[in-house]
């Protein structure tokens, strides 16, 4: 296969797998109003939006540099593997200053972004999730970098399905409301984890 259809047939399996899940997404939303309360919305959004800055504070958007120097060391299995090691390696240990800053900083942090929500158990296990969520996001770029579009659609769809059912359990079930979503939000990532070091 040469590389300008494979580029078009991974691009098409990125924009359909997210389209997908938007879909899903959009079809469960009744359910999640059901058991979610208003409060708990602006819980999670305020998490998230917290979540979607903190991934490129902690990984100093070395994603990128992920899908740049791939090309440079594909070649080359042992300097690709120390390259991914590095970043890898940094993400982790960026991820755990940043996660003990918040910590010793939580009043500020708190009165700054996250006005009326408690530190714990919401704003601690949203900036704990964030290392693994960081790990998640570099992993990605290396799949993309490697066209193995077809490896990140199936492990994406795996992980939004258990996303959806552990979502259910904690919200549907247990009532946990915001607190479920976010443990969800943890527990995939750690999850996730493991499928990466397996993967690499």
């Amino acid at each position: 296969m040469n590389s300008r259809r494979k580029v078009f047939e991974n691009s098409f399996l990125y924009i359909f797998s997210s389209l997908l899940v938007k879909a899903i997404n959009f079809l469960l939303l009744p359910l999640y109003t059901y058991f979610l309360t208003t409060e708990d919305y602006g819980i999670i959004n305020l998490v998230t939006s917290f979540s979607n800055v903190g991934i490129y504070i902690i990984g100093l958007s070395l994603y990128s540099a992920i899908l740049r120097f791939y090309v440079d060391y594909k070649d080359d299995k042992e300097k690709l593997k120390k390259f991914y090691g590095s970043i890898f390696t940094f993400i982790f240990l960026s991820g755990i200053v940043f996660f003990i800053i918040v910590i010793i900083f939580r009043n500020q942090v708190i009165n700054l972004f996250f006005n009326g929500v408690s530190f714990f158990p919401y704003v601690f296990i949203g900036i704990l999730s964030l290392i693994f969520i960081s790990l998640h996001e570099a992993h990605q770029s290396v799949l993309k970098g490697m066209q193995q579009g077809k490896k990140l659609i199936i492990i994406n769809l795996i992980i939004f399905v258990l996303q959806v059912c552990f979502n259910l359990i904690f919200i549907g079930v247990f009532k946990y409301g915001a607190l479920g979503v976010l443990l969800t939000t943890l527990l995939i990532n750690i999850l996730y984890l493991f499928i990466l070091l397996f993967d690499l």
